[in-house]
């Protein structure tokens, strides 16, 4: 595969990863009968999930963007340099700061079976 093929599925996975948790959060307001938009500012409200958002931008851009200004913006090297120092700065926080915090398995807020061999 080459390495637009690549940068699209992780742009693909990226979208999809965001979408699913967009869902869960949306679900389970709904579920308990609490504000939707409240589920929207709660999903934007994560300095994670804006991070996300912008490498997922930047992937897309790079993978599947024809010859625009939009483009040449995303994949300018000031805003990837921008992207990454915040993703980073999310990776550092959680390994230092919240991994303790929640022990991902199943059965704890993952579907059955997804964390099991």
């Amino acid at each position: 595969m080459s390495a637009k093929g690549w940068t699209g599925a992780a742009a693909v996975l990226g979208w999809f990863g965001l979408t699913v948790q967009l869902y869960l959060i949306l679900i389970a307001r709904w579920q308990g009968d609490a504000s939707l938009l409240g589920g929207l500012v709660n999903f934007f409200g994560f300095f994670t999930v804006l991070s996300n958002i912008l490498v997922a931008t930047v992937l897309t851009a790079d993978a599947f963007g024809r010859d625009a200004s939009a483009r040449r913006f995303w994949l300018a090297s000031s805003v990837v340099s921008g992207v990454l120092a915040s993703i980073l700065f999310v990776a550092i926080a959680y390994s230092l700061l919240l991994r303790h915090l929640w022990q991902p398995r199943a059965g704890n807020g993952l579907p059955t079976g997804c964390c099991t061999m």
